[in-house]
């Protein structure tokens, strides 16, 4: 897993099969912070597009997403989440972040 790069902005995470020869099977990972848009779904498209034939598929996970851009989503975008995170205004462990993060379908 890490960071890819492309002409137009990077991918946030990119998880990749391990082979050693050939072809590895690529899935796109892109997290916003906010509302997902319109734009965040075209995003994850031109990585995939990309990607080429390797790319099997991706996965936007956002605060919240609309109805309407809900029916926008459709294929070859693998899966679509939204992401709960409520945090204190004082230091917290990681551990603690990661008990209160919570992820449900969009």
């Amino acid at each position: 897993m890490g960071e890819k790069a492309f002409p137009e902005g990077h991918v946030d995470l990119l998880i990749k099969e391990a082979v050693r020869k050939g072809i590895s099977r690529k899935v796109v990972l892109e997290v916003k912070a906010g509302a997902a848009t319109r734009k965040n779904i075209e995003q994850i498209r031109y990585y995939m597009q990309v990607l080429g034939e390797e790319c099997v598929g991706g996965v936007l996970i956002a605060r919240s997403f609309s109805p309407r851009l809900r029916d926008v989503i459709g294929e070859p975008i693998v899966g679509a989440s939204e992401f709960g995170l409520e945090l204190p205004n004082t230091p917290i462990p990681f551990s603690e972040v990661v008990n209160r993060l919570t992820l449900a379908p969009a």
